[in-house]
């Protein structure tokens, strides 16, 4: 199993989506970096891994998931701790997305 960081986790997910998370933690991001420019900002930004992965959608998590080798049903692997400590730190309920 690959080790899970906030640049390996944020890696999988596109540009827009990239965007969309500065944009959730108040983070500034140029639409015109490339991809991994913006990961390297929000990577190096003083977000922590949990607060990442709790902005993840289903579909994002399980890729995530894939890329580091966790079963999607496991993510307290990726924080690299048990199951029950991970799920008092990730919110796994359903999000609410606002509309623009």
């Amino acid at each position: 199993m690959a080790e899970a960081s906030k640049r390996s986790v944020l890696s999988v997910l596109t540009k827009g989506r990239l965007e969309d998370l500065a944009r959730e933690f108040g983070i500034t991001l140029q639409s015109t970096a490339t991809k991994d420019a913006q990961v390297a900002v929000l990577a190096d930004s003083a977000l922590d891994l949990p607060s990442v992965l709790g902005r993840l959608r289903r579909d994002e998590l399980r890729s995530a998931c894939r890329a580091h080798g966790v079963d999607p049903g496991r993510l307290g692997k990726l924080l690299g701790a048990d199951q029950r400590e991970a799920e008092e730190k990730v919110p796994v309920g359903p999000r609410v997305d606002a509309q623009s």
